[in-house]
């Protein structure tokens, strides 16, 4: 069988080590944006808390649930000056049960979970702060139970690490159709820029261990791909998500023994658009559209290369390993390799959990 890897390589390092490649280019951009010395995150009016664990047996109302150690945002309260708010979670065992707030009653929703603004003093001057939460059951009974938020820094690093079922179907239109199950080991950083909007961010991929392929007397190829990207947030909702826009760099590519098929690797802009749709009591989903047009070599880029990519994420709450993320993402990446007269056709389909810390 002929070697293909090699001469379907599309990106030869060596001829572009000159500065002002593409690579190099988007590489200076974001790593500029990136922090390169230890600083502090915090910045005024930039704050979030979370509930510390209770140091005594709680005896006041079982039927309110409120997660400790679980981050919530803290805003200004722009209806009254000088004054703070967070915005709380929590749910009730219980049916009919509902909290007590600016002396209106706050029922959950159908899930048995709310959301709600809590006034608190100013979060520059009180890290430590104790609130009173009130809560009045069907009857009209009331019960009250104590708790302490700590006031910190709004984390602006986010980590994200999991595993991945992946399969994969390899086709170059000629001679080699391979067909791969594997697992993927998959992280990701973020770096907040702003309290609201730009973010930069880097992720990436790879095929760990093999678990099935077709037909058997083909070897097996691993998958990898790296992605950075710089990105802004909108506040306004459209259609009920919150819409994200970046841009970036992305780099793939195959490890195939003896290089026997396939595209060593390749690189090129990707324009990426998502949308975030929040649920009940921290819980959300998102979906995302990727498109990635790919190089053919030095000359530049051909939108007939190009890699398209769909998936989305959805929060979910476990209580042996609390709360986790479940992805699912699909994509095509397509070549038309003119040297060798060949079409290249990889279709990938890929479910998994990750943690975000």
């Amino acid at each position: 069988m002929k070697n293909l890897i090699s001469d379907v390589n599309f990106v030869n390092l060596e001829a572009v080590r000159n500065f002002g490649s593409p690579i190099e280019i988007w590489l200076v951009i974001l790593l500029a944006a990136f922090p390169i010395s230890a600083r502090s995150d915090e910045t005024p009016g930039d704050f979030e808390a979370k509930i510390l664990p209770s140091e005594t047996p709680d005896r006041f109302i079982p039927e309110l649930v409120l997660f400790a150690g679980e981050r919530m945002p803290v805003e200004p309260d722009l209806n009254v000056p000088n004054s703070w708010k967070i915005l709380m979670s929590g749910g009730y065992q219980k049916e009919n049960w509902g909290l007590i707030s600016a002396s209106k009653r706050i029922l959950p929703n159908e899930e048995g979970w709310f959301t709600t603004p809590l006034p608190i003093e100013d979060p520059e001057k009180n890290k430590i702060q104790e609130l009173l939460i009130k809560s009045i059951g069907p009857d009209g009974n009331f019960e009250e139970r104590k708790i302490k938020i700590e006031i910190l820094p709004r984390k602006r690093i986010h980590y994200v690490a999991g595993v991945q079922s992946s399969f994969t179907a390899f086709d170059n239109k000629k001679s080699n159709r391979v067909n791969q199950l594997s697992l993927t080991l998959k992280g990701g950083t973020s770096y907040d820029l702003d309290a609201k909007h730009w973010f930069v961010g880097l992720s990436g991929y790879f095929n760990l261990v093999p678990i099935a392929h077709a037909p058997a007397s083909e070897v097996v190829a691993r998958f990898w791909g790296v992605s950075t990207r710089i990105g802004y947030r909108f506040e306004e909702k459209r259609f009920g998500f919150t819409p994200t826009f970046s841009v970036g760099t992305y780099f793939w590519g195959m490890r195939v023994p003896e290089g026997r098929y396939g595209i060593a690797s390749t690189y090129g802009p990707q324009f990426l658009i998502s949308g975030k749709h929040d649920l009940s009591f921290g819980r959300y989903y998102s979906v995302y559209l990727k498109y990635a047009p790919l190089s053919n070599g030095l000359s530049g880029y051909c939108l007939s290369n190009q890699e398209v990519a769909v998936g989305g994420t959805r929060f979910v709450r476990t209580e042996l390993l609390g709360p986790l993320l479940l992805n699912l993402d699909v994509s095509e990446l397509y070549a038309n390799v003119t040297s060798l007269s060949q079409q290249v056709s990889i279709v990938s389909a890929s479910f998994g959990v990750s943690k975000e810390f």
